[in-house]
């Protein structure tokens, strides 16, 4: 009788122990921001980008992704005779767990006083001000983005 018991006992800590882990185990999603150092020539954002080029012209670098991450662009503005890193952006993976894993990482990254806009077609923005640089979360029916702008004060 008692060798049942035990049994029984094993069988129940054991069950136990797989029932605790749940999806709250799930570890933080951690964000590979692109480049943001916006005083960058497009040769020196190839030299640090280590995915693989897609597209290239004057103004804009696009590379391929893995991952949450579907494509990486980075796009120079022109300022008297120099092209210099502006913007760069993220397109994500249509996933709505994608999303709500990029937005609370920003929130660990950047804290939770964001910007929000919600607009009747389901499309909703959040934004971040850090340094001299603006971050947009963006997630609609279409697409989801996240972008990187250098603030430029005139």
């Amino acid at each position: 009788m008692q060798t049942i018991m035990k049994r029984i006992f094993i069988l129940i800590f054991l069950l136990a122990g797989i029932g605790s882990c749940s999806k709250d185990d799930k570890k933080d999603f951690v964000l590979n921001e692109p480049i943001t150092e916006w005083n960058l020539t497009k040769e020196q954002v190839k030299a640090l980008e280590t995915h693989s080029l897609l597209k290239e012209d004057d103004f804009e670098l696009q590379y391929s992704a893995d991952g949450e991450i579907s494509k990486i662009m980075y796009l120079f503005d022109e300022i008297p005779g120099e092209v210099w890193l502006g913007r760069s952006d993220l397109q994500l993976v249509h996933n709505k767990e994608v999303f709500d894993d990029v937005f609370s990482a920003l929130k660990r990254l950047y804290g939770m006083n964001y910007n929000e806009s919600h607009y009747d077609d389901g499309d909703n923005y959040y934004s971040w001000e850090v340094g001299d640089t603006y971050v947009e979360l963006y997630y609609g029916n279409i697409r989801h983005e996240l972008k990187y702008y250098r603030i430029t004060h005139q």
